[in-house]
């Protein structure tokens, strides 16, 4: 194979590999994206991890002392689930909490004191 074809090959396996990967730790653009405020009303300090399909190289986490709350993106009726992992200071998992929700509403608060196992509603 000439060395241009065989650089052309190895350009298009890579883009094809990049857009599955983003396509996988994305929204789809289909889905109603709404901002959830996530609170720490528990008594110690955590940690909520995005989830991701099991294909991201990166995750987002959000370091919340008690009292501490943070915005982050929800769904509505959302493809992929929306389970983000929370943890405490050593890393042990407390549960997750489930950011998909059936219909749009305004001023979403949702406490982690009410963890779900994860992947589990």
């Amino acid at each position: 194979m000439r060395p241009d074809r065989r650089r052309r090959n190895v350009l298009a396996v890579s883009l094809m590999a990049i857009t599955l990967v983003l396509a996988a730790c994305s929204v789809d653009p289909g889905e109603d994206v709404i901002p959830v405020t996530v609170v720490d009303d528990r008594v110690i300090p955590v940690t909520v991890i995005q989830q991701c399909s099991g294909v991201c190289t990166t995750y987002t986490a959000e370091h919340l002392q008690p009292g501490d709350s943070v915005t982050v993106s929800g769904c509505v009726q959302c493809v992929v689930e929306q389970y983000w992992k929370v943890v405490d200071g050593s890393g042990r998992e407390l549960g997750c909490i489930d950011l998909n929700f059936q219909t749009r509403r305004s001023n979403i608060r949702v406490y982690l004191s009410h963890l779900v196992r994860c992947g589990h509603t």
